[in-house]
């Protein structure tokens, strides 16, 4: 059985080879608990293109886990 994850949170990037990283608590290690009841974790989060992770960055995905990436947009307030 699969699940789906939506995380409303800024803090994914995904590099040219399609992996995703962080620099925050949410690593690989958050989300493979979830394979204790699932096959599948797919995780539905912002998330923005760079070329290369962040130094001290984390891998997200890995086995059993992957990511769908929602646009990293950013409201700017009109004054």
């Amino acid at each position: 059985m699969k699940v789906a994850v939506v995380a409303d949170m800024r803090q994914f990037q995904h590099s040219p080879d399609g992996s995703v990283w962080t620099r925050s608590s949410h690593a690989y290690a958050f989300w493979v608990r979830y394979l204790d009841a699932f096959d599948h974790v797919c995780v539905l989060a912002r998330s923005r293109q760079v070329d290369e992770p962040l130094p001290a960055a984390q891998r997200a995905d890995g086995e059993g886990v992957s990511f769908s990436p929602v646009a990293d947009y950013r409201v700017q307030a009109l004054l």
